[in-house]
């Protein structure tokens, strides 16, 4: 990995995009404030996300909230949210989170219009994006001009080795999360040098607070006691961060121009079986469809496990299609099941053996160890077979469970078609980060 300083310098806004930045700012809030003042809405807009708390790596977004007074009902909020929005944003989209926003380019630049309530500091929410205005007052009341930098830092090391951003895809840490973390940890070196030496879950706060969650990563939100700012970060994410926290602080992050290319068999010599079980993608935002992408690869896993196919592995992939890519040691269902009773010292082992005494098997009831078993003799399905009956009684989610039917399930080999869930697949390394770009959009409280 280049030295991160030299990261900062290629990444950090330079005066002419701070420049610019500021002044898109200020355009978009005489609009908001213009049209608020035609439309007596007693509404104020407010800059949130990195660009305000000065975290912002080039070519960042920009987010705008518009604080609405609490006396509006949820509908005339997002009513009027979506009018602002359209208002500033010239061709902008809709999109939905926990209510609509609007989002869209303005001078080149990625701009979200958001409508909240106003909140003050231990009042309740009334939405969870309420309390975005009260993170970026903290971060800035906690940051100084170096803070800000060593943020900057942790942010291009998440993005190189693939852990940055909260969104459903990711699960990973959102800038916010960057932001607490080098607030309670000082600089960049600190923080990694406490990845590196962290045994188990990440817990800052008071105990009494983080008793109170059961995730791997939990950061108590300082505007929010009762929240879990980390929820989002998966085990896999944290267990990542901490090892290659521990490789780039021994040397050993590897660079990009010098990539891992150690010789791998080809996955088709690996005595197993690879499926690729593929559907349309619905035309809804990453944070609704990926836990259904989930639920649907946890279903066909739990569908072949249960049927003695031993699963061994998987990868997912969205783009224009949702691809599950499964690899298992059995490739149909095997003819025998060697179906384990109950410990002889039980009295159900008896009824066991009643049982099975009058059903036609292959071998048994018979004692091993400590307990009884039967064999039985089972018909062979194949993969496809047994998934597609598994699924018709399990909905895999209320946007994509019209798909199963329609579902395509191939060898990638025998088939010979192009699949992004087998390139993911077969490219699978301790990290899957990639050269720090674009600052791309992660949550609504980054």
């Amino acid at each position: 990995m280049k030295d991160i300083d030299e990261l900062l310098h290629l990444f950090r806004p330079n005066p002419t995009e701070e420049d610019s930045i500021r002044k898109t700012v200020d355009s978009i809030f005489q609009k908001i404030i213009s049209y608020c003042k035609e439309n007596d809405l007693e509404a104020e807009p407010v800059l949130v996300g990195s660009v305000a708390k000065g975290t912002n790596l080039k070519d960042g977004d920009i987010d705008v909230f518009v604080r609405f007074d609490r006396k509006y009902t949820r509908a005339k909020l997002e009513k009027w949210g979506l009018s602002i929005g359209h208002y500033v944003i010239r061709n902008g989209k809709e999109k939905y989170a926990e209510h609509p926003y609007v989002t869209g380019f303005i001078d080149e630049r990625k701009v979200d219009i958001v409508p909240c309530y106003r909140m003050e500091q231990g009042e309740k929410k009334l939405s969870s994006v309420d309390r975005t205005p009260l993170h970026t007052e903290y971060v800035k009341s906690h940051l100084n001009h170096t803070g800000k930098d060593e943020v900057r830092k942790l942010k291009l090391f998440m993005k190189y080795i693939g852990v940055y951003g909260a969104d459903a895809r990711v699960s990973g840490f959102s800038g916010y999360i960057c932001e607490l973390l080098i607030i309670n940890m000082g600089s960049f070196h600190r923080t990694l040098e406490t990845f590196a030496a962290m045994r188990g879950k990440l817990l800052i706060g008071e105990p009494e607070y983080t008793e109170s969650f059961d995730s791997p990563a939990i950061i108590i939100d300082p505007t929010d006691k009762t929240r879990n700012a980390a929820a989002a970060i998966s085990l896999e994410n944290l267990s990542r961060m901490k090892f290659c926290s521990r490789l780039y602080l021994n040397g050993k992050l590897p660079e990009y121009s010098k990539s891992y290319e150690k010789k791998r068999k080809d996955a088709t010599d690996r005595g197993t079986n690879l499926r690729i079980f593929r559907i349309k993608k619905p035309a809804i935002t990453d944070d609704i469809l990926y836990p259904q992408v989930l639920r649907f690869k946890n279903a066909i896993w739990e569908i072949m496990e249960r049927s003695d196919l031993r699963p061994v592995s998987w990868e997912i992939c969205v783009q224009d299609h949702i691809e599950v890519i499964i690899e298992s040691e059995n490739r149909e269902i095997p003819a025998l099941k060697i179906h384990r009773g109950p410990p002889v010292d039980e009295p159900s082992s008896l009824d066991f053996y009643n049982k099975w005494m009058n059903m036609e098997i292959s071998r048994g009831p018979y004692i091993l160890g400590d307990r009884i078993y039967v064999d039985l003799i089972r018909q062979q399905m194949p993969i496809s077979e047994v998934v597609r009956e598994g699924l018709k009684s399990v909905n895999i989610g209320k946007n994509i469970d019209d798909q199963k039917e329609a579902m395509e399930i191939f060898d990638p080999y025998e088939s010979g078609q192009g699949s992004c869930a087998l390139d993911l697949f077969l490219s699978k390394f301790i990290f899957q980060g990639h050269p720090p770009e674009k600052t791309s959009r992660n949550t609504r409280s980054s």
